[in-house]
């Protein structure tokens, strides 16, 4: 194995403050992310918030489109929660509470870029400076698996089915993710085998190299 390994970080940067303002104690970041997504989904549950608190009128009207919506729900609408589908069929041109919320979780990372982008444009003005900024890094660090095994331990606190499916995000991986899929990934990131460096790692390698083998058969 190579004694360092190469990797992709991003680091977030974002801040909304009065012109006049400290601007490192207003500044938001740097912090670090193994994907774009991962960074912007940071910075998004900001303005998500400060939406929710001050602009759900003016949010509403720029991105959300009632009449699709009401389109959308058409013989679709048992499953959802109590008072959704009437704030969508009363075709409000700002929806706020429960049917705001509802519109947000069901976002596409498009969707929420354009939120986020249209947000810092919005609030900023003469008397305020607001900005984000994500970038990429090619980084090449020692072979140290410490916060790759952290990243492991936090995997294997992830409920899955039984199809081996994770039900809960992880990282930037959605719901209904597989396991091999999120395998290959810490494969690739890190330069690593999954099952030398992080599942047996005191075990005999040639033993290991099928990923499939279960526990009790490298025992036995």
């Amino acid at each position: 194995m190579p004694a360092t390994t190469n990797a992709t970080l991003f680091t977030l940067i974002y801040s909304q403050r009065d012109t006049d303002a400290d601007a490192l104690i207003s500044l938001n970041g740097p912090s670090i992310h193994t994907s774009r997504e991962s960074a912007l989904n940071e910075v998004w549950q900001y303005v998500r918030g400060r939406i929710l608190s001050e602009y759900c009128i003016e949010f509403s009207e720029e991105h959300v489109n009632v009449d699709d919506m009401v389109e959308d729900l058409e013989g679709d609408t048992d499953s959802l929660p109590d008072g959704i589908v009437a704030f969508y069929e009363g075709a409000v041109s700002g929806l706020e509470g429960p049917a705001l919320i509802f519109f947000m979780d069901t976002m596409t990372i498009e969707q929420i870029q354009a939120a986020v982008n249209w947000f810092f444009n919005m609030v900023r003005n003469a008397c305020t400076e607001a900005f984000f900024v994500i970038d990429e890094h090619q980084v090449t660090l020692p072979r140290d698996l410490t916060y790759v095994k952290q990243l492991w331990a936090q995997l294997g606190d992830i409920p899955v089915t039984p199809d081996e499916d994770i039900e809960e995000p992880f990282l930037h991986f959605e719901v209904g993710t597989g396991r091999e899929e999120i395998w290959d990934w810490f494969e690739n990131q890190f330069d690593i085998s999954v099952p030398e460096d992080l599942m047996f790692p005191i075990v005999d390698k040639e033993i290991v190299r099928d990923r499939r083998l279960k526990p009790d058969e490298l025992t036995g």
